[in-house]
């Protein structure tokens, strides 16, 4: 962590913090920060050979929605990943499956099968996981994941979430987390994680990414934190056809597979929530993932206020941004005296500034544990996420494959295209979610 190893710096935040002067402690934790951002800075970020550049022309290329282009994608998208043998060597029953490959027709309500049906497939697929949590929802029912009503009771614990990573102060929260040795669950949004010197044009916040984001995400990785999908272009997906679903969701996959390497995002948050989603659309993300909605917000994502940026090296201390750090401290405390999911955004500087004084306020109380989302998944389904989807898709084939269709019917193309982003800033909402 910086010039100082180890969780040096974060002692003597601890020092003028409990000496109740919080700015001073705050204005130490930025120092950090950019201690950690400026070698980064200095040097710049590592480039994948090939793919840096290829996907920046893509990107450019896109935005005339040509069909030269999406054929330039889907070959390029194929040659990549090339045979997949990325996919060797997931543990359990992931390691079994083209994770490109759902079945459609159980997806789309038609086929008509009973619960001797899904008992079967059970026992000839040594399914050990409950039919309950594993057998594909009804039409106008909500999904499997946990939903805000479902996550009423998760009050064993303060689970740390943080939407749209990876950003610049990513460093300075991995740094935060080594230093108390806790986990958190991040989002990947996938076109932020795609960003390179070669396309920064194209996004559409500003600020430069000189940080290798692939190496980011490694290291969430590496330290043992939850690393989910929050899609690729932020859509409402209660609204999103099939088609768009399996693109947000594969596109963002193949780019971690590429870039990061074989991780599976088999954790889930929904973009603005999931109370709207029910059906097709819930039936094809728990076979993608296991979707989680929050219990509270830090407040971060309202708006960005005087001296707050997306960079360490240019965000100030004002007094609008003092404020706002108190008031997330201040969240993350009482969070942290009655448990649950707690959704944060890494791009606010106040978020990762608040960060280290929140934990030190939470272990200084020592009221809740700080958890990962995945053992809300250990705990109700009694697998880890990626044997549960891995589980939910194996019984979907096995019952798709006892009812073949009757007709032809259309799917989806074997290589899916990144849906173009909307038009001017992404549609964060109050919550920012």
């Amino acid at each position: 962590g910086g010039e100082r190893g180890g969780g040096e710096w974060l002692e003597e935040v601890r020092a003028v913090y409990e000496a109740g002067d919080v700015i001073a402690a705050a204005e130490l934790v930025l120092a950090h920060a950019r201690e950690l951002n400026t070698p980064h800075k200095e040097r710049g970020p590592a480039v994948t050979p090939g793919w840096d550049e290829t996907r920046g022309r893509l990107l450019q290329e896109y935005d005339e929605a040509t069909a030269q282009h999406r054929e330039l994608m889907r070959s390029e998208t194929e040659r990549i990943m090339g045979e997949r043998r990325v996919y060797e060597g997931l543990p359990g029953s992931a390691g079994r499956l083209d994770w490109n490959d759902l079945p459609w027709r159980v997806v789309r309500g038609k086929v008509d099968y009973s619960p001797a049906d899904v008992e079967h497939c059970r026992r000839e697929h040594h399914l050990h996981l409950e039919p309950q949590h594993i057998t594909p929802v009804k039409n106008g029912e909500h999904g499997l994941g946990f939903t805000r009503k479902r996550l009423s009771t998760a009050k064993d614990g303060i689970y740390l979430s943080l939407d749209g990573s990876p950003s610049l102060w990513s460093p300075l929260i991995l740094d935060t987390l080594r230093a108390f040795d806790l986990p958190i669950t991040v989002f990947v949004l996938g076109w932020r994680a795609n960003m390179t010197q070669y396309d920064a044009t194209t996004t559409r916040e500003p600020f430069n990414p000189y940080l290798d984001w692939a190496e980011v995400l490694r290291e969430y990785v590496r330290d043992g934190h939850t690393v989910g999908s929050h899609t690729f272009n932020h859509p409402d997906m209660s609204k999103a056809s099939l088609d768009v679903i399996r693109q947000e969701m594969l596109v963002l996959q193949d780019v971690v597979f590429q870039r990061v390497g074989p991780h599976v995002l088999s954790t889930f948050r929904y973009p603005f929530g999931s109370e709207k989603l029910t059906g097709e659309n819930a039936r094809a993300m728990d076979l993608f993932s296991v979707p989680f909605d929050w219990t509270t917000v830090s407040g971060d994502a309202r708006a960005y206020v005087s001296g707050e940026t997306q960079d360490p090296l240019t965000t100030s201390m004002t007094a609008a941004m003092q404020t706002k750090v108190k008031d997330i401290v201040k969240r993350y405390k009482e969070a942290g005296n009655t448990g649950g999911v707690m959704l944060s955004h890494d791009r606010y500087a106040s978020t990762a500034l608040a960060l280290p004084l929140a934990l030190l306020e939470i272990q200084k109380a020592g009221v809740k544990q700080v958890r990962s989302v995945e053992d809300i998944v250990k705990k109700v389904y009694g697998a880890p996420s990626l044997e549960l989807i891995a589980q939910r898709r194996i019984l979907a084939h096995c019952l798709e494959a006892l009812y073949p269709p009757t007709e032809s019917a259309p799917r989806p193309a074997p290589h899916p295209q990144p849906p173009p982003p909307p038009p001017g800033e992404p549609g964060w909402g109050e919550w920012g979610c």
